[in-house]
């Protein structure tokens, strides 16, 4: 079940692996590299059931949202110090966050053009 919360996580924040998740669920996480058990497969299956796609879309990109600004507010005034300090940003510069799991070689070049 943690690895399924991953999942979810992830496509939150990555518009790239929401897109092939929502798409192709089991075949989106095999090319992730998640690790899924035989149980969260057969509810990614259910959670992810056609009819439900625009929908889950939806609250996926909400959550993104959300994350981000909880994010941002937490980090407060110190976020420009740690930046300026050569540390990573706590903003996301890209639209694919820099926490997310690495995308697969063959969707790369298509997570660069979304975050341009």
């Amino acid at each position: 079940m943690d690895s399924l919360v991953s999942v979810i996580g992830n496509a939150a924040v990555d518009p790239v692996f929401r897109e092939e998740l929502l798409k192709h669920p089991v075949k989106a996480t095999d090319d992730w590299g998640f690790r899924l058990t035989k149980g969260d497969i057969m509810l990614l299956k259910l959670m992810f059931h056609t009819d439900l796609v625009p929908e889950l879309k939806q609250q996926l990109e909400k959550l993104g949202k959300t994350l981000y600004t909880k994010v941002e507010l937490a980090a407060g005034p110190q976020t420009a110090e740690v930046s300026a300090a050569g540390f990573a940003p706590t903003r996301c510069p890209f639209r694919t966050c820099m926490c997310s799991v690495q995308a697969p070689e063959v969707y790369r070049d298509k997570e660069l053009k979304d975050a341009a």
